[in-house]
């Protein structure tokens, strides 16, 4: 007996091991090391994802229901034994309710038929206590109230703010959410999240009291609820990025694609996911400028990953994308470069072009924004800015002849901010069309005085108005944009802050797409016919709520800007204020960081509440002023039926000549027809009737700067002044004064013959 038993013993120990056995040895070898575990994870998430899309075919349909009807089964079917604990909490009900209604039929009829078949299978004591219990108020997994319409309009409120959501301009990027009680179509621009769901909570949760606070589960809810909230990661279109934080986020991607290989995944996982954690990660506190100035010691910098940074320098050959600029150009190209130089390149990009400091001031911004908001005093204007794309005039069913040669609009939108007398924010928006293609400074100029005049009607006891917009040195951002401040009401406080570059998203962009949606719309469903920029100012009015102006090319003011002094570091000014004649100049705003130091002042010799260029008083003024006229910007033709047939004449006084028998007097920086002496080939000289404007005058002649022909556009010769092209010209063969010329788009001169 003993011979047999041992026997038996050492032959079950050398018989081989079953299936189960090598593979429960197989996987707790892979789960001791990390690497091979991790790597067995991701081979296992692709074979069932390539598994899962298979199924999904068309030709598989079959055996894809079958699959979820054992996947249903699966997770529906328990062995575990459930013990009476007393009362459940709420959070278990909550995970409990969200398992049942996980597993219940999808069709409407199915789940009602299964849920009265559970309610009829109950005692009579029970189902009269399950029918009171279901008139209650639910509860989520932490215990707080899920029905309360008020608890829901405050976080969907929260959510749809400017600080956590960007709502998206374009004319498609809309949501259809059902229809009015008229029976119309109501769309909804795309509300999408800046934030993870995680990070709303807590923004949310900032703050408040424990009994006020909301959970993941709620917001969770809302977002599913509404159609028009979206997360970031399901924007389609990805355009107007920043070109620092993309080309930072191609050189992170390129490290961790050679990362990404087995033996490398425990470095891939210490390299941050996305390029604004990346500058996080190098120092203590983004929010904190002594650790983005580098006056922290303790702050790591690339010291942290230099694991990392040995390994990339140890690759001969990496490939990298950049965005550069070719021919004032930007282009996103491919490199080839050794894995020191992308160390390298990394490193300028962090260190020296202080890409760290860049993303603070995108968190510093927006903080103030914010903070400004709220310490708004009555009758005090934030007031955002921007110009939006223009829009493109297309008719209902084009025919093919009209696709060439669309006319285009230009839209500034404006989102404004007070405080009533309730102490409560009143947003107010407003958009203003003109057929004035250009985006400079001028029209953002005219626009704002606007904008002033519609304030001041629906603001009472307008004091203060704070400019926001972005860094487009064009339109907001300049010298010329600086010294123009100078002109705004002097009874006004005039501060002007600007976002980060390429990160100042905000509701003036959403106004803009909403304004171009809605009046597209109308006109697809041939309600209304648009052939000018007033046409579609009308049309906007009519078809949104938004209040929209127009403001017509001939109205554009021009302040005298042209001798403004230069600011050196204007690119890293964010705040500005006029206090009297003088310009104060500040790095950040100081609305949050009250002691944000005076980057710089300047004096400006400019009347104040000057809104026209004053006409010059003597007859010879210099070149820096205006010609004489009672209005700045239309002089009067000369006296002549047609201001370019001009008739020589001679006069006795230096500085005056005779046009058509009248004494003309000369002046600077006016237009003139003269006469001028050429030499020919033969080396004769030629008389010829030029057109120039006059820089200065003396006894001996005037000096002239002559124009030169472009082109001609209706009939009419389009002129430049050719700088380099300057003559005295003797009195005599000055032969009459021009009107002043009108200007192109283009910013050539022309004067219209009819």
């Amino acid at each position: 007996h003993y011979f047999i038993q041992s026997n038996l013993s050492s032959y079950a120990l050398m018989a081989p091991k079953s299936s189960a056995e090598r593979v429960r040895k197989h996987r707790q070898k892979i789960r001791s090391d990390p690497v091979k575990y991790l790597h067995a994870l991701e081979k296992d998430r692709k074979r069932k994802s390539q598994k899962l899309r298979s199924l999904k075919q068309p030709e598989n349909k079959s055996a894809y229901e079958e699959f979820k009807s054992m996947d249903r089964e699966r997770k529906s079917t328990t062995n575990d034994a459930i013990e009476e604990s007393g009362t459940p909490s709420a959070a278990s009900i909550a995970k409990s309710v969200y398992k049942v209604k996980r597993n219940l039929p999808k069709g409407r009829s199915s789940a009602v038929a299964v849920v009265s078949n559970l309610i009829g299978s109950l005692t009579p004591k029970t189902k009269k206590e399950v029918m009171q219990k279901s008139k209650m108020v639910k509860y989520d997994s932490s215990g707080r109230n899920l029905n309360s319409e008020s608890v829901d309009k405050k976080v969907l409120a929260f959510l749809e703010s400017s600080d956590i959501c960007h709502i998206a301009p374009g004319r498609n990027e809309t949501v259809y959410m059902g229809k009015d009680d008229l029976g119309e179509k109501v769309y909804r621009p795309k509300h999408y999240l800046r934030w993870t769901l995680e990070e709303c909570v807590a923004l949310y949760n900032e703050d408040l009291p424990e009994e006020e606070c909301t959970s993941y589960y709620r917001i969770q809810k809302l977002v599913k609820q509404h159609k028009h909230l979206k997360l970031l990661s399901e924007k389609d279109d990805d355009d107007c990025r920043c070109e620092q934080c993309e080309n930072v986020s191609l050189l992170l991607k390129a490290i961790y694609s050679k990362l990404k290989t087995k033996k490398q995944l425990v470095l891939a996982k210490k390299l941050p996911d996305g390029e604004i954690e990346f500058a996080r990660e190098l120092v203590c506190c983004i929010h904190t400028k002594l650790c983005v100035t580098g006056g922290c010691s303790e702050c790591p910098g690339l010291a942290k990953y230099q694991d990392i940074i040995e390994f990339i320098s140890s690759m001969p050959q990496m490939k990298v994308k950049q965005w550069v600029r070719v021919d004032r150009k930007v282009r996103k190209q491919d490199f080839t470069l050794s894995g020191k130089d992308v160390v390298k390149m990394l490193k300028e990009k962090v260190e020296e072009k202080d890409y760290i400091g860049h993303v603070y001031n995108v968190f510093r911004q927006f903080k103030e924004l914010s903070i400004l908001k709220q310490k708004l005093k009555p009758g005090e204007v934030k007031a955002s800015v921007d110009f939006s794309r223009n829009y493109d005039n297309k008719q209902a069913s084009e025919i093919q002849s009209a696709y060439f040669g669309h006319d285009t609009f230009t839209l500034f939108t404006v989102c404004c901010y007070w405080k009533d007398e309730q102490d409560e924010l009143v947003p107010f928006s407003l958009g203003i069309v003109s057929n004035e293609a250009n985006h400079d400074r001028n029209v953002a100029y005219t626009n704002n005085l606007q904008v002033i005049q519609i304030l001041r009607s629906k603001v009472k006891n307008l004091k203060a108005i704070y400019w926001w917009s972005d860094g487009c040195a064009s339109q907001f951002r300049s010298r010329f944009v600086f010294n123009s401040l100078m002109f705004y009401p002097s009874d006004l406080k005039i501060c002007w802050d600007y976002g980060e570059v390429s990160h100042f998203k905000g509701p003036h962009d959403g106004i803009g797409g909403t304004i171009k949606r809605c009046v597209y719309r109308a006109v697809q469903q041939d309600k209304v016919i648009i052939n000018t920029a007033k046409e579609f100012a009308d049309a906007a009015n009519q078809f949104t709520k938004i209040k929209v102006l127009y403001v017509d090319k001939s109205e554009i003011e021009h302040p005298d800007v042209d001798e403004a002094p230069p600011v050196t570091g204007t690119l890293k000014i964010h705040h500005v204020k006029r206090t009297g004649k003088q310009l104060e100049f500040k790095l950040n705003s100081p609305y949050f960081v009250t002691d944000e130091p005076t980057f710089k002042k300047l004096s400006y010799g400019v009347e104040e509440n000057q809104c026209a260029i004053e006409p010059a008083s003597s007859s010879v003024p210099s070149a820096s002023e205006p010609a004489s006229s009672s209005d700045p910007l239309t002089l009067e033709p000369a006296s002549s039926s047609d201001p370019l047939t001009l008739e020589p004449a001679s006069s006795s006084d230096p500085h005056t000549t005779v046009r058509t028998g009248q004494v003309l007097e000369l002046k600077v920086g006016e237009f003139y027809r003269v006469r001028y002496q050429f030499e020919n080939k033969k080396g004769e000289s030629v008389p010829k009737i030029l057109m120039a404007q006059m820089d200065s005058i003396d006894d001996t002649g005037a000096k002239f700067t002559f124009l030169r022909c472009v082109s001609k556009f209706k009939g009419n010769d389009m002129f430049e002044i050719d700088t380099s092209d300057s003559d005295t010209v003797a009195i005599d063969n000055i032969l009459s004064l021009l009107a002043q010329p009108s200007i192109s788009r283009r910013g050539l001169l022309f004067w219209d013959k009819e």
